[in-house]
């Protein structure tokens, strides 16, 4: 006790009488707090998603800063990754200037390569294999940013607004080994990558369509890729885009990024 007075004198300037009175005061308000009996109710029920734990929480802590999906599935994986949040952050560090992210979207992309869901479920998936995910994820989104860049001029984060269909493009890449080769693939990737940016389809009911379209991917190899299109026309029948699709500036403004490419394809 003497080291924590003597701590707490040279923090706040104070004489001794009056530390020795705050510190006596400190030892009760400490014994009457181990005195306190504390509700617990024990969730044992293994369906309960993160969401669900989220949503309980947030119920039952009403008045306070209400916790995010995210924040609790990075402490759940920090106890067995200390510096799981870090990692993240360095990995979204590496792409500066090229799109802007956070750690809570890379988590949704990792979780979309580990699970093939739009739901947050990554805090179940066994760490190593996490990492193994991260790491794959990592160099998935390089192959893809390096592919928009060089084939279609997208090369900043102002024209990369979208980043949720980055959760599908990459688990499609690591799902055919990392990179796509083949120019005509290719291609129809970045056709529904520009698409579903423009038409905005993850912007309503993300998780579910998040969902959908893994789904649609999982297991058809190349062919992922035309079930990626055709779930565009499930929400969008006609994908050409026509002049009613520029009435309004907040409807507009998504095609900046079409305007933006075909200045850089065509070399303006």
């Amino acid at each position: 006790m003497e080291e924590e007075r003597e701590r707490i004198q040279a923090e706040a300037s104070l004489r001794m009488d009056d530390v020795i009175a705050y510190s006596l005061e400190m030892e009760r308000l400490v014994e009457r707090l181990k005195k306190v009996q504390f509700p617990v109710l024990e969730l044992n029920d293994a369906n309960l998603t993160v969401e669900d734990v989220v949503s309980i929480f947030n119920k039952m802590n009403k008045g306070v800063k209400n916790l995010t999906p995210y924040e609790l599935a990075f402490s759940v994986l920090s106890a067995t990754w200390p510096d799981v949040r870090e990692k993240f952050q360095e990995v979204i560090d590496g792409w500066k200037g090229r799109i802007d992210g956070d750690v809570d979207w890379l988590l949704r992309v990792v979780n979309a390569v580990a699970t093939g869901s739009g739901k947050l479920g990554i805090e179940k998936v066994p760490i190593g294999e996490v990492k193994q995910r991260l790491n794959e994820t990592e160099k998935a989104i390089d192959h893809l940013l390096n592919q928009l860049a060089d084939r279609l001029g997208l090369d900043y984060p102002r024209v990369l607004k979208q980043r949720l269909p980055f959760a599908v493009l990459a688990a499609f890449v690591v799902q055919q080994g990392g990179r796509i080769e083949d120019p005509q693939q290719r291609d129809k990737l970045l056709y529904w990558y520009v698409l579903s940016s423009v038409f905005g389809t993850y912007l309503r009911a993300p998780e579910s369509r998040l969902t959908r379209d893994l789904t649609a991917i999982a297991g058809k190899g190349m062919d992922g890729i035309d079930a990626l299109i055709e779930s565009l026309r499930q929400d969008r029948p006609d994908l050409r885009i026509v002049p009613s699709d520029l009435d309004g500036t907040q409807s507009a403004s998504g095609f900046f990024t079409i305007l933006y490419m075909l200045t850089r394809v065509y070399g303006a």
